[in-house]
């Protein structure tokens, strides 16, 4: 099941991402820009209200890889986050955390 999604704008650096309305196997969906348009852009996203157990936030991209597969899953019920740069083909984690 779906738990609905967003496009990332070109003025966004940032995306925080309340999970609180996730119900148990819903999936939330960050869709990233063309790392082709963006290429050196940074982008941040960061779960900052967590939801059930095993709903997840899936980071999406209208073009290229995120981190050599079509898609990258968070768990939605812990606080985490990730920032990704686009090197003008594909989107990379550059860093990564999480907090129980």
């Amino acid at each position: 099941s779906n738990g609905g999604s967003y496009s990332v704008a070109s003025s966004v650096g940032i995306v925080f991402v309340d999970a609180s309305a996730l119900t148990a196997a819903q999936n939330f969906t960050v869709n990233l820009p063309s790392p082709i348009s963006w290429g050196g852009r940074v982008i941040t996203f960061k779960i900052s209200v967590v939801g059930a157990a095993t709903s997840t936030v899936t980071i999406d991209s209208d073009a290229g890889n995120v981190e050599g597969s079509a898609t990258q899953d968070f768990s939605a019920s812990i606080r985490s986050g990730a920032t990704f740069l686009s090197n003008g083909t594909d989107w990379y984690i550059v860093g990564q955390y999480g907090i129980a």
